[in-house]
């Protein structure tokens, strides 16, 4: 949920939400759960954050809902199952039974699904990648298939490509998803953690 890998708790619904909360005094990179609970009612519920702290009103993939109600709804199932740090978080993957309850939990969110889930493990740390459309289209490309591949087709080449490159999977996902998106400003290279 942080913007940064390894950071905290409160994040991105967007970027300029993680802007407005550290404004108001937050930390984006170390704060909970509950932090990100507690921030969000006090600007006035997940209706009112989502323009007065995250700047946005946009909507949640695939629903008519606020994103911020989404992160605020994920943010509470997380909290119930028992997830309220990164580090909590980063534990979920060696920890089947644990994954499970979080997984389950954070995809009962409408809007949230597993790409979301794959993300939000990335941005705590835990390397991987998140076949989303932007992923699974630049793999589409790559291997020269018809329609577009699956989500796991997808994983397996960007992990599978990271691993060649001898790059972490985080990195080269997050590189391909900007080149797709038209984000990318400058050479094409391997992002670098520095």
């Amino acid at each position: 949920m942080a913007l940064r890998h390894g950071g905290g708790l409160i994040g991105p619904p967007i970027a300029t939400g993680v802007s407005a909360v550290s404004a108001a005094g937050a930390d984006p990179t170390a704060d909970s759960v509950d932090d990100l609970i507690e921030a969000i009612e006090r600007a006035g519920g997940p209706e009112e954050a989502a323009t007065t702290l995250f700047g946005s009103q946009a909507k949640a993939p695939g629903t008519s809902r606020l994103k911020s109600v989404a992160v605020h709804d994920a943010a509470l199932a997380l909290r119930g199952a028992g997830v309220r740090t990164t580090e909590d978080l980063r534990a979920t993957s060696s920890d089947d039974a644990l994954q499970t309850m979080a997984k389950r939990a954070r995809l009962s969110v409408g809007g949230l699904g597993p790409a979301s889930w794959r993300y939000l493990l990335m941005l705590a740390g835990v390397d991987g990648t998140k076949p989303d459309i932007m992923i699974r289209r630049f793999v589409t490309s790559a291997v020269g298939a018809e329609q577009t591949v699956g989500a796991e087709r997808a994983r397996a080449a960007i992990e599978g490509a990271a691993a060649e490159l001898g790059v972490r999977t985080f990195l080269l996902d997050h590189t391909v998803w900007r080149l797709q998106s038209a984000r990318w400003a400058g050479p094409v290279e391997i992002l670098t953690e520095e």
